[in-house]
């Protein structure tokens, strides 16, 4: 036995094997390194640091789309919508600016006399001349003063409309869909978390329906 010892230890370039049972003392202690890590699984070494993302993506089916209402509705509602989004920015953010909105005024929108009768003749005028047809109501109770459907196909002549409406309605609030008009400028709801209306600078109405409505727009 002293003999093999001695033969071990004269050998340079071996190692005396360890027992399977062998643990170091500070192996309790040792603990895999953030950096290299060993896939046991696929027997390789992979580098965290040469990862794109160290937390894992977990996968994503398509995103669905939104579906739109295929109705646009051509409204003039009691309630000022400018005086709604203020109301709730004031509930949203309560101080003395968005109070001071809100705090003196009164929603409700006035409807002179001779509304009805600007409008239906607005009406006629803008059919005759975009050659559409357009089912306006108005309603002596209700959300709204003057309420209508756009007719399928005829979204650009339900634009014209409404532009027409609101120039000769100058006090008025309308809306359009999402939108919202008044003396002949469209407008829209700020994006994010403000409530505030600000103008919708990318719609337009085309040249020539704008040559059409010489003198009503």
């Amino acid at each position: 036995m002293k003999a093999a010892l001695d033969a071990l230890r004269r050998m340079p370039n071996r190692v005396a094997p360890k027992p399977a049972h062998y643990l170091p003392s500070c192996a309790h202690h040792s603990a895999p390194s953030p950096i290299h890590r060993r896939d046991d699984r696929h027997n390789r070494t992979y580098d965290l640091l040469d990862m794109a993302r160290p937390i894992p993506v977990w996968p994503r089916g398509p995103r669905r789309l939104r579906r739109r209402s295929l109705q646009v509705l051509l409204a003039c509602p009691r309630v000022s919508p400018e005086w709604e989004l203020a109301v709730v920015d004031a509930l949203m953010r309560p101080k003395v600016l968005t109070k001071g909105k809100v705090e003196h005024r009164r929603g409700e929108q006035a409807w002179p006399v001779d509304a009805e009768t600007r409008a239906r003749e607005i009406v006629q005028e803008v059919s005759r001349r975009l050659d559409a047809a357009f089912d306006i109501a108005y309603p002596p109770e209700g959300e709204y003063l003057l309420v209508g459907e756009a007719p399928r196909g005829y979204e650009e002549e339900t634009k014209a409309l409404a532009a027409a409406l609101s120039s000769a309605l100058p006090e008025q609030w309308f809306v359009l869909g999402r939108l919202f008009v008044k003396s002949g400028r469209f407008y829209r709801r700020r994006f994010g978390y403000r409530m505030d209306v600000v103008p919708a600078t990318d719609v337009h109405l085309p040249r020539a329906m704008r040559a059409k409505l010489k003198g009503l727009i």
